[in-house]
């Protein structure tokens, strides 16, 4: 394992620890929420950072859900709701019960987003649409930890292809 994925996988960890916090807590509290969404954003910027460092096979596991895996990008999206950034296009929520994505209204804001750890908030054609913050924070947690046991894999057994 290279040194870049070694820091990676801190920021994998720190991601994961933000989940437990949510999920365990007595109460909800919409920070802490925006708070795992962050440690998301923070964990791809890391991997931004280091991917010149990772080898061959750790980079190419490792793009596969920070670059091109649909869903993560549209937890970030969430995440910008959370941050109160405006964008200029409608950003896309994961919709992970249908296995889906709606876009939503750019004037969508963190209150409406982060009201509890299952929302409904309607797309940009007005349909409603549930969100369940913990299931998709732990689909990404999934996607990205099996990522990272992957690229672990010894190179000799994991083909690159």
């Amino acid at each position: 394992m290279s040194e870049a994925l070694s820091r990676i996988e801190d920021y994998i960890t720190a991601f994961s620890e933000g989940i437990e916090r949510c999920a365990t807590a007595s109460t909800f509290k919409p920070a802490d929420w925006q708070d795992a969404y962050n440690r998301l954003s923070r964990l791809r910027d890391r991997y931004k950072k280091e991917q010149s460092n990772l080898t061959a096979s750790e980079k190419k596991v490792l793009a596969k859900v920070f670059e091109d895996d649909r869903f993560i990008k549209t937890l970030l999206d969430t995440r910008q709701i959370g941050e109160h950034v405006t964008k200029r296009t409608a950003p896309t929520i994961a919709l992970y019960t249908t296995g889906a994505a709606a876009q939503i209204p750019c004037e969508v804001s963190a209150l409406p987003m982060f009201a509890g750890p299952s929302v409904t908030i309607p797309d940009i054609d007005g349909r409603p649409h549930q969100i369940d913050h913990l299931q998709n924070l732990r689909e990404a947690e999934c996607r990205i930890t099996t990522a990272l046991a992957r690229a672990k894999q010894p190179k000799d057994q994991f083909p690159l292809n």
